[in-house]
């Protein structure tokens, strides 16, 4: 079985043969440019491409694809010099989406934690959201539960419990359960 080569050069500049005197057949590709490791690189490239990684979280799919530690690391670093990778941007971009889904703010650290972003990315990130926490868990038990709140403490431990889940602090959740205004001023 004949296989492209991993590397960035494209098979047109490493084989010189008309399109004419190819049709059908593939390039006979050199013993160097057929290669059993995994390309980190474009492994790597090809997963940012889909959407923001942070370094950990890469480095970790990276391997579980068979690239040795040292070889992910040095794509991932290559990748963030050159802009490519960014646990930054991929902090910031992670706590929004999921602020907006209706994740809690302990929820959303603790996310971005077991996915290997370090603690100074994410304290910007939570820093740059500007949400009012209170208001999301508010719309959280609305979305859940409706608007009337329960008068039972049964069912008020319930939908606290429901919103502490979702990430929310204790006294967010005790205060989203105080009133049914989604904005109190």
């Amino acid at each position: 079985m004949r296989r492209w080569p991993k590397s960035s050069k494209s098979v047109s500049s490493t084989v010189d043969v008309r399109w004419e005197e190819s049709f059908g057949d593939e390039p006979e590709l050199s013993s160097e440019q057929v290669s059993d490791e995994p390309n980190a690189h474009d492994m790597a490239l090809r997963l940012l491409t889909r959407r923001e990684h942070g370094a950990g979280e890469l480095a970790r799919k990276l391997q579980q694809r068979g690239v040795s530690r040292e070889q992910a690391q040095g794509a991932i670093a290559e990748l963030a010099e050159q802009g490519w990778q960014s646990d930054a941007r991929f902090a910031e971009q992670f706590a929004r989406d999921h602020a907006a889904r209706g994740d809690g703010p302990m929820k959303i650290r603790a996310a971005m934690q077991s996915r290997g972003v370090q603690d100074a990315a994410i304290t910007a990130a939570m820093r740059e959201l500007d949400v009012d926490w209170l208001a999301c868990a508010r719309e959280a038990r609305r979305k859940r539960f409706g608007v009337d709140i329960p008068t039972d403490a049964a069912g008020q431990a319930r939908q606290q419990r429901f919103l502490m889940t979702r990430g929310f602090p204790a006294s967010d959740a005790r205060m989203a359960l105080r009133s049914n205004e989604s904005n109190q001023d």
